[in-house]
């Protein structure tokens, strides 16, 4: 039985700022911040972001010099999800030193990490209108895939579960340097962390009611 996480605390992450703080955006560097709260480097990163999922789908990291890459998916009001694809920490360490990861997290870390930050940010007169408690958001383990083809298509990645509450789900690919499993494969395919995350926006608008909670497609 997968264990469900319920959001507890503010600031597990970088993303995730305390009171006064602004709620996180989705820009240009987005993806620079996750492959920083993911691993803790410290190393110079260039992240592009691709204008097209096509290009997105392409893409791929590179580790000297490290290469990111960024895709935000948006709808009429603002973004609604954002693809990361980034570096693992065994990936850097190995070409860069001990130094150069102190972390290892999720996915999921970074979404938790977003919705602390929304909750933190909120003036008194947005909780007031408050639509959906802190307590009601559930933060699931990432979804872990190893194909490309498995991460690129479409799935759930918020929705409102059986009990009301609002479910928040990261896809993975996944695939450590060191994994004997894929010991053979190209370069490109390994040493790879790849995220789809709910945007900051978003989250926002459907914790305010601003937007309507998904229902799940299946």
């Amino acid at each position: 039985m997968i264990k469900r996480v319920l959001i507890a605390s503010v600031g597990m992450c970088g993303l995730a700022m305390m009171a006064h703080a602004q709620v996180p955006v989705t820009d240009k560097d987005f993806c620079e911040r996750v492959q920083r709260d993911l691993t803790g480097t410290t190393l110079k990163l260039t992240n592009i972001v691709y204008p097209d999922y096509d290009g997105f789908k392409e893409s791929k990291t590179k580790i000297d010099p490290i290469e990111l890459a960024q895709y935000v998916v948006t709808d009429a009001m603002s973004p609604t999800r954002i693809s990361c694809k980034t570096k693992t920490s065994d990936h850097l360490v190995d070409r860069y030193g001990a130094d150069a990861a102190k972390s290892d997290k999720s996915c999921a870390d970074i979404n938790r990490a977003t919705m602390d930050a929304v909750y933190g940010a909120l003036t008194e007169d947005e909780k007031s209108k408050l639509k959906i408690a802190l307590a009601d958001i559930v933060i699931e383990p990432d979804e872990t895939v190893y194909m490309g083809s498995q991460f690129v298509s479409d799935y759930d990645f918020v929705y409102r579960g059986p009990e009301a509450k609002m479910h928040v789900l990261a896809k993975s690919l996944y695939v450590t340097w060191t994994n004997l499993a894929f010991k053979w494969a190209p370069e490109r395919f390994r040493g790879v962390r790849y995220c789809h995350l709910i945007a900051p926006e978003y989250a926002k608008r459907l914790v305010l009611g601003e937007a309507q909670l998904p229902v799940p497609t299946k």
